[in-house]
């Protein structure tokens, strides 16, 4: 018995670490989730001949983008000095005789930056509960489409 007692121990310790990105999530602090969205998009790192950094992702339940209605840009531009990072999403609203052609219907916007190792928001088109619901969304999305890209390099 205390082999199993140390395997129950374990796990109760190991579980919250392995949830961390999924259902602990939605209880962070929102400015944690926009430094670690940061972080994720920053590593994915700028295009040939930009310099600043631009990443497109679709948020939702569905892993085929095709059928999301939530698009996120991620934008990352030193200005002054300063990391200056604007998120944009914009909601759609399938066709009624085609889900896969979507119309915009809302655009809402959040801008932050980088001060002196602290996120603080410069505007954003979202309240404080919105942005605790809907930024662990977005950093899931950009930690899906960061796997599929690894699967991708590794595929090739």
């Amino acid at each position: 018995m205390p082999c199993l007692t140390k395997i129950v121990s374990v796990g109760f310790i190991l579980i919250p670490l392995f949830l961390s990105g999924s259902e602990f999530q939605g209880k962070k602090d929102p400015s944690k989730v926009l430094r670690e969205i940061y972080k994720e998009v920053k590593e994915l790192g700028k295009f040939p001949g930009d310099d600043f950094i631009k990443r497109e992702f679709f948020v939702g339940k569905d892993d085929d983008d095709t059928y999301q209605d939530i698009h996120a840009l991620i934008l990352i531009q030193n200005i002054d000095e300063i990391e200056k990072i604007t998120i944009q999403v914009t909601y759609f609203q399938p066709n009624e005789n085609d889900p896969t052609v979507k119309y915009a219907k809302n655009m809402k916007s959040i801008s932050y930056a980088l001060l002196q190792d602290e996120m603080v928001i410069l505007k954003s088109d979202y309240d404080e509960k919105e942005r605790k619901k809907f930024l662990p969304q977005i950093l899931r999305a950009i930690r899906g489409k960061k796997k599929l890209l690894k699967k991708t390099i590794l595929l090739t």
